[in-house]
């Protein structure tokens, strides 16, 4: 992947070589340094940060957040590969809840990943930072509440590498990189651009998803959801390859949007109200620099 404008050229390489989402400078003093020795220790994929991708998303245009439908969650399930996947959507909504600026939806989150986190023995931390996440919502502290989430983020991981739940730390992952995707390519569906698609141009990512799917458990890659997610994280991958001209097209984009939105659809059992796309003017076709 090319690196695009110099305004956020450096976030979009960051992205494309797998920047580590452990732990980043911002959020240091949410946690100890043996927690932070540790979180980076246990990352067993990098992939690209939500927060980090959102917000070279952001620095590409003026993306209407609100038309990007909270994700439904099924509280009620007992599958441990779900609940973690599960997981991985709520965090995402999070950071999709910053960006939005929506306090409301920030405090329902909270609570339900919680919930969640509690089906996983990992939700006593996770309740401990219940407080100042919702104190920063209330008080429209953005920024540092970004960072509590990503502290949040580690702490479910650190608990679940405790218990030697390495597979699952995997799976949130996934499920926060899935309900990215879906995210974003809704938002550059709506106001295409080739710089603002560029930002889906992460194959290497969902190939390197691939290869750690096919090393889980059989119990876990032989589940009929694990077998379909993997198949929709193989069709993203051939339609995350620029075509002609070296950019990612509208008809791409749209594939991925509607593939990462099943993908999504499958992990919470349930659907998401669709999102009705606006008919807007013809797709900016700037040429990449």
């Amino acid at each position: 992947m090319r690196c695009l404008q110099p305004t956020f050229s450096a976030v979009l390489c960051a992205l494309a070589y797998f920047a580590s989402a452990a732990i980043t400078p911002g959020n240091a003093g949410t946690l100890t340094e043996e927690q932070r020795t540790r979180a980076d220790r246990i990352e067993s994929l990098s992939i690209p940060s939500a927060g980090e991708f959102f917000a070279a998303l952001t620095k590409t245009e003026r993306p209407n957040w609100a038309a990007v439908p909270r994700a439904a969650v099924p509280m009620g399930t007992t599958d441990r590969a779900q609940i973690a996947l599960c997981l991985g959507v709520l965090i995402a909504d999070a950071y999709i809840a910053v960006e939005n600026q929506n306090t409301q939806e920030m405090k329902n989150i909270v609570r339900d990943l919680i919930e969640m986190a509690r089906k996983l023995n990992a939700g006593d931390n996770v309740a401990g930072r219940r407080g100042s996440l919702t104190d920063f919502a209330e008080n429209n502290e953005w920024n540092s509440l970004q960072e509590e989430i990503e502290a949040t983020r580690n702490e479910i991981k650190i608990s679940l590498v405790d218990q030697k739940d390495d597979d699952l730390v995997f799976l949130v992952s996934m499920g926060i990189w899935l309900r990215a995707m879906q995210a974003t390519s809704t938002l550059v569906e709506i106001n295409y651009t080739q710089t603002s698609a560029a930002l889906l141009e992460q194959s290497l990512v969902a190939k390197k998803f691939l290869q750690r799917l096919d090393s889980l458990p059989e119990r876990m890659k032989g589940s009929e959801m694990t077998g379909k997610i993997w198949a929709s994280i193989r069709q993203m991958e051939e339609e995350m390859v620029p075509g002609e001209g070296g950019v990612l097209s509208f008809a791409q984009v749209e594939k991925i949007r509607k593939i990462s939105s099943e993908a999504v659809d499958r992990i919470t059992g349930t659907k998401a109200p669709e999102t009705a796309m606006p008919t807007t003017a013809e797709p900016t076709t700037e040429k990449k620099e």
